[in-house]
């Protein structure tokens, strides 16, 4: 199962699967031409640090793949590629 551990400060959310509204920010998956987009959208102007991680079958643990930092504007999606 893949999933996305979004940290805010000391606080930090795993979330599977990557749709739904979530307090202060939105991630939203759209298709396009055939292509798959990730976007990120915030209610204020933040910077998230984003782990991608995955999730094996059974367990709690969301192991890290890959990190990215994102600044994002009050109410302007920023893709995630």
């Amino acid at each position: 199962e893949l999933c996305m551990k979004f940290s805010i400060g000391s606080q930090s959310w795993i979330r599977c699967p990557l749709a739904g509204t979530i307090k202060a920010w939105e991630v939203v998956m759209t298709r396009e031409q055939g292509q798959e987009n990730l976007q990120l959208l915030s209610m204020i102007t933040a910077t998230f640090s984003l782990g991608l991680c995955t999730r094996s079958a059974g367990s709690s643990e969301c192991q890290t793949t890959k990190t990215k930092t994102v600044h994002v504007e009050e109410q302007k999606a920023v893709d995630l590629k």
